[in-house]
C-alpha cells in the first residue's frame, strides 16, 4: 500500500498522501498501457494523475542505482503489479 512508501520518503518532499491514493486506481489503469518510455508515460499522463505525476518527477531526479530509490520502485512493483489481488 502507499503506506509502505511512507518510510522512504522525506517529509521534505510535502506529499498528499490521500490524493496519492485516491489517484493510484487510474495510475495503476493508465500504466497497463503501453509507452515508448517512462518520461513519454508521465508526459502524457501527468494531468490525469497530477500528485503521482508530482512523486515521479522526485523520484526520477535521482540516480537509479542508489538504494533508497531501488526500494521504493520495488515496493511500487510489489503494490502495482498486474498479479495483485486488489
Amino acid at each position: 500500500h502507499i503506506s509502505n512508501l511512507k518510510e522512504f520518503i522525506p517529509a521534505q518532499w510535502n506529499l498528499d498522501w490521500q490524493k496519492l491514493e485516491t489517484e493510484s486506481s487510474l495510475y495503476r489503469e493508465l500504466s497497463k498501457k503501453d509507452f515508448k518510455n517512462v518520461m513519454e508515460f508521465w508526459r502524457i499522463n501527468e494531468k490525469s494523475i497530477p500528485t503521482w505525476a508530482c512523486f515521479a518527477k522526485k523520484v526520477l531526479i535521482f540516480l537509479p542505482s542508489s538504494a533508497p530509490v531501488e526500494r521504493i520502485f520495488s515496493l511500487l512493483k510489489r503494490n502495482f503489479c498486474e498479479t495483485q489481488l486488489h
